[in-house]
């Protein structure tokens, strides 16, 4: 691990007081900026797993960006990461493993990519303030085994968006032959849907 900072320091008999402008850390799998809170994981990595971020950052995480190239998010990957805002799934990420998310209580924004094709059990459970989900591509959307409704963000009243277009009243075109279990479960601002 690379820890790179600058610090202004002043000591005591008592303490040491320590006041950072630049916090970056650094180590195989991934670079955080403290600046903008963002844990950025670095292309050479294939799955996510439990433990691979220090158990000290699940307090300064607010912001994930995982690369093309990720191809799993394992089981407790991120659980229990308190302050993270959103995160970013790229396309190439074709399976989120159980509870992967559970435990973000202030998740509020996720970028789901066109290649999830399973979302296990209990991915998003307890995530209470997921409010926006972003999707790409519906006929994907539709085809994404979600294995309970805790698994699906939308689960918590998140609303969906397509192409970054709110989806209010949605029409299935006809290319969508199927609908997976809890595909739209707990989705809020859908109001009408036509078949």
């Amino acid at each position: 691990i690379n820890i790179v900072i600058s610090v202004l320091c002043i000591q005591n008999k008592d303490y040491v007081f320590i006041e950072s402008d630049n916090f970056d850390l650094e180590d195989e799998n991934y670079i955080f900026q403290e600046s903008d809170k963002t844990l950025t994981f670095k292309k050479n990595v294939a799955v996510i797993t439990q433990g691979m971020v220090p158990y000290v950052l699940r307090k300064s995480v607010e912001n994930i960006i995982i690369p093309d190239g990720v191809l799993q998010i394992g089981t407790y990957a991120f659980s229990g990461f308190e302050n993270l805002k959103s995160v970013t799934i790229p396309n190439s990420v074709n399976r989120i493993r159980s509870k992967a998310f559970s435990r973000c209580e202030n998740l509020k924004e996720i970028i789901m990519g066109n290649g999830i094709e399973v979302v296990e059990t209990s991915a998003f459970s307890s995530c209470n303030s997921i409010e926006k989900v972003y999707i790409k591509d519906l006929i994907n959307w539709c085809n994404i085994k979600f294995e309970s409704q805790l698994a699906n963000p939308l689960a918590n009243v998140a609303t969906l968006y397509l192409n970054n277009v709110c989806i209010n009243n949605l029409t299935l075109p006809d290319s969508i032959k199927s609908v997976k279990d809890y595909t739209f479960a707990g989705c809020h601002g859908i109001n009408s849907l036509i078949i």
